[in-house]
């Protein structure tokens, strides 16, 4: 299935890292004991995540923010002009929104940390007015940059004692697909600390302040749900990002192989671009509707994105176009996806 690697090529593709398979054990099952759950997903009773997530563009990338989709959007940060207007559409459809964090803004010192977690107040603030659920994401190792395990640690510390703060945040997710093999070149996370000290490291600094978490991780078929990865077993709660057309159970697999049973079960991304046809895109937000539904586990899933990475086919992944309108192919199905159970 290349949708899922076409999607990681592209995100990847502007630090230089190069596109790789899903899951292909670029590190090693370490002896990590596994996690006690601290909690479920901060979800109210009976509610169910309709989510969005927000996206960077590579229209947007500039050269001080090293022409990186997450560092720019960090960095230019547009709120008027970009930021805002995806939450205000976001909470026109959905009720949670997901926003992925970024360290190379700082490794490349285009904005402080105090600076950084003040755009994230920013955004928390409006989510917040809008009445939406937030799912945070640390960051990602592909795009990490020269950020020490020790600054690290400091924002994450910090990002934790801002998020606590917030009801409506739901978890957090500590990075952002961390099974996906990382290449040594461009921006990725390059540090002498291995990131099977670093992931549990962090983690634990962010449930210390009583917020659930997880490590997300992307599949591209139907093996994926079983396939181990050691930070599975360290999180409250499963996160996979799910880019092909399930079954109607599909999802049933991730509970037995790596400490799941018991676990709820976020979708933290599903998408499908304009290269495919309008009817095998709603085909395909469709499935993912009954594959939720029909798992008691699954507390929700967020589609994969609201606005477009770029204006070829193979970056037009949002819900909306870039009038702002929603697309009727995938905009009517998502529609359908419960918000109760």
């Amino acid at each position: 299935m290349t949708r899922n690697i076409s999607r990681r090529k592209f995100l990847h593709g502007a630090s230089g890292v190069a596109a790789a398979g899903v899951l292909a054990g670029s590190i090693a099952a370490a002896s990590i004991p596994s996690a006690k759950a601290a909690s479920d997903p901060n979800v109210p009773a009976g509610v169910r995540f309709r989510g969005v997530n927000l996206a960077g563009s590579f229209t947007r990338t500039t050269a001080a923010d090293g022409n990186d989709i997450w560092a720019s959007m960090w960095g230019v940060w547009d709120w008027p002009g970009f930021i805002a207007p995806q939450l205000d559409d976001i909470a026109k459809v959905g009720n949670t929104v997901r926003v992925i964090g970024n360290t190379l803004v700082m490794a490349l010192g285009r904005i402080t940390l105090t600076q950084y977690l003040g755009r994230w107040k920013q955004l928390l603030d409006h989510a917040q007015s809008l009445g939406l659920f937030v799912y945070p994401c640390g960051g990602d190792l592909g795009h990490w940059g020269n950020f020490t395990s020790a600054q690290s640690a400091q924002l994450y510390t910090e990002f934790a004692q801002l998020l606590k703060s917030y009801p409506n945040v739901i978890g957090v997710d500590i990075v952002n697909e961390a099974a996906q093999p990382l290449e040594p070149v461009g921006w990725t996370y390059n540090q002498p600390e291995p990131v099977t000290d670093l992931l549990p490291e962090l983690g634990s600094i962010v449930r210390s302040v009583g917020l659930p978490i997880t490590y997300s991780r992307g599949i591209a078929n139907a093996s994926g749900w079983t396939l181990d990865y050691f930070a599975d077993h360290l999180g409250d709660f499963l996160d996979f990002h799910v880019y092909y057309p399930p079954g109607p159970t599909d999802s049933f697999q991730a509970f037995d192989p790596f400490g799941g049973i018991g676990k709820k079960l976020i979708i933290g991304e599903f998408g499908i671009n304009t290269t495919s046809s309008p009817e095998d895109r709603a085909a395909y937000y469709n499935a993912m509707r009954v594959m939720c539904a029909n798992d008691p586990r699954c507390v929700g899933a967020l589609a994969w994105s609201a606005y477009d990475l770029g204006f070829t086919n193979d970056m037009q992944w949002g819900l909306y176009d870039d009038h702002r309108q929603l697309r009727p192919d995938i905009g009517q199905p998502f529609s359908t996806f419960p918000e109760q159970l």
